[in-house]
């Protein structure tokens, strides 16, 4: 538990002691700790009151009882209004907390393509969206709730041990903590294995939700391949693994909510039977019994807190564990590899590697000058792709430097296309407001997509919508739009036909007369389009 509480406050920190907001929320803690505080003292006088109200009943005295009622009724006025904004300032001080988490998360997976980087190294965890979007909304709830829980039973437990030593004596306290440890053995030992189970669920559940996404992002594919049935296979073995270690979780948490009720059924009566002789001897009244045993299960219930909530701490725990092994994954990616700043492109002793370690390219070296156009050919295989990974600065397996231009623009094969109006899809990365509808009608009917300039302001799925080469079209657009100094782009007419593809690289060389212009593609008669041709060697493979 130690463990747990140091990578708690480990990932906690940040927001509790460096955040712009932390005094806003201290503010709200504090306020919900001290409405806690208030509700025990609202608990202690409710225990007052049972004493006064079956003492009552005890006597037969009828006309005490109404002022009894009114005093009950502000009692649990007070403690429903409490409860109430108790609650909310919780939900408040929770959505809070986890805005900025998931702010500070969501761009450490994005800075320095971590995201990118990450998938290739297989570091970061597995299902990075479920550990942004349900971990830490898990956490931040989840930890204010037991945090809450914890205070609320230590000032029950001082407040209640108090009454209890008055009332029945140190034999009473000795029971309740007893009982309360004896339990608490029992429960732990009984749902010791959750916490990795736990864990094991979560990545079962991610794992089955990306399957049935994957299929809906390739549901053309799956379809024209009629592979139905192989689909239905992945994701009964991925349902099925869910299937298998739920049942395995339900079964221990079965003989822990069995053990929960049956030790607070028995420990609703111990009291009873150890007071019930002085209460036959005329000892104590019946409201006085009724006090003990109300003290009696406040005491025993505050040090039996781990068994109430052993199956929210073992589910914070295993978020816990999760949400540390995604944040020790973006530490130990790092920066990606430095690219010194220059006018021109420079590779010296350039060498890249496959992940698994193959070599692609070893010792190249190569210059390309302010506004040349230099084409990249070689068999497929042989590094092409990944040289322009090299020099966009996100493939980490390479040896070598780099220098070269800052204001870059790439094209790849298959064009990035957001989900929204296919205006947005043009500016992408920028936003609309960059430029005027004009130019965005302009670049669109200059790469052939006349027919979607009316449908510039339509919100749609465009991956979908629109062919692999309408999309690479789409691209083109973007190029001249944007009007960068360098522009690489692979394979980036590979889905349109060769009269197209004259028409978009004429344009582009009108368009972006100064710009440098590098090509990688199998095509040889985009040569005509380049000043000259660097061809990779197949053998660079070793």
């Amino acid at each position: 538990m130690l463990q747990a509480m140091r990578e708690f406050w480990r990932l906690a920190k940040p927001y509790w002691t460096r955040s712009d907001e932390r005094w806003q929320s201290l503010a709200l803690l504090g306020t919900t700790l001290a409405l806690i505080v208030g509700m025990v003292k609202l608990y202690v006088l409710l225990n007052d009151w049972n004493r006064a109200f079956y003492d009552t009943l005890e006597k037969l005295d009828a006309p005490a009882l109404f002022p009894l009622i009114l005093r009950f009724s502000w009692l649990v006025a007070a403690l429903i209004l409490a409860a109430v904004l108790k609650f909310y300032l919780m939900q408040l001080l929770q959505i809070r907390w986890r805005r900025w988490m998931t702010e500070a998360y969501v761009s450490r997976w994005l800075e320095n393509k971590a995201y990118y980087v990450a998938a290739l190294r297989g570091r970061a965890g597995d299902n990075p969206d479920q550990r942004i979007a349900e971990d830490i909304r898990f956490f931040t709830s989840e930890s204010l709730s037991l945090l809450a829980s914890l205070v609320d039973e230590l000032l029950t437990l001082i407040s209640f041990t108090a009454i209890l030593l008055e009332l029945a004596g140190p034999l009473f306290l000795a029971a309740a903590v007893a009982y309360a440890v004896f339990g608490t053995g029992i429960s732990h030992w009984l749902g010791r294995k959750l916490v990795p189970l736990d864990v094991t669920q979560q990545r079962r559940e991610a794992d089955f939700r990306y399957s049935l996404v994957r299929l809906r992002e390739n549901a053309e594919s799956v379809a024209l391949s009629d592979g139905e049935n192989r689909e239905r296979t992945v994701l009964r073995e991925r349902f099925q693994a869910v299937y298998t270690n739920f049942l395995e979780i339900a079964g221990r948490q079965k003989g822990l909510i069995f053990y929960s009720n049956l030790h607070a059924n028995i420990g609703n009566m111990i009291p009873i039977f150890m007071a019930a002789p002085r209460f036959f001897a005329k000892g104590i009244q019946f409201g006085v019994l009724m006090q003990i045993r109300g003290a009696f299960g406040m005491v025993e219930g505050s040090l039996s807190i781990f068994i109430k909530s052993y199956q929210s701490v073992a589910h914070w725990r295993s978020v816990v564990i999760r949400l540390r092994e995604f944040s020790d994954g973006l530490d130990e990616l790092g920066p990606p590899p430095a690219r010194t700043p220059d006018q021109a492109l420079t590779l010296s002793n350039l060498s890249l590697s496959l992940p698994g370690g193959q070599r692609l390219l070893r010792d190249l070296d190569l210059s390309v000058r302010q506004g040349e156009r230099l084409l990249i050919s070689g068999r497929s295989g042989c590094g092409k792709s990944t040289l322009l990974r090299a020099i966009a600065g996100i493939w980490p397996y390479r040896e070598g430097d780099i220098s070269g231009p800052e204001r870059v623009m790439f094209l790849p094969q298959r064009p990035y296309l957001p989900e929204g109006t296919l205006r947005a899809a043009v500016t992408y990365p920028l936003a609309t407001t960059d430029f005027t509808e004009a130019a965005v009608d302009d670049v669109l009917a200059a790469s052939g997509l006349e027919n979607f300039v009316a449908r510039l302001d339509e919100s749609a799925d465009w991956s979908r919508v629109m062919s692999p080469g309408e999309q690479q079209r789409v691209a083109f657009a973007r190029a001249f739009l944007h009007r960068p100094t360098w522009l690489f782009l692979d394979e980036a007419t590979s889905a349109v036909d060769e009269p197209t593809q004259a028409e978009l690289y004429g344009e582009l060389l009108r368009r972006l007369e100064s710009a440098s212009i590098i090509s990688v593609a199998h095509r040889s008669s985009l040569a005509i389009y380049h000043e000259r041709t660097l061809e990779l060697p197949a053998a660079a493979r070793l």
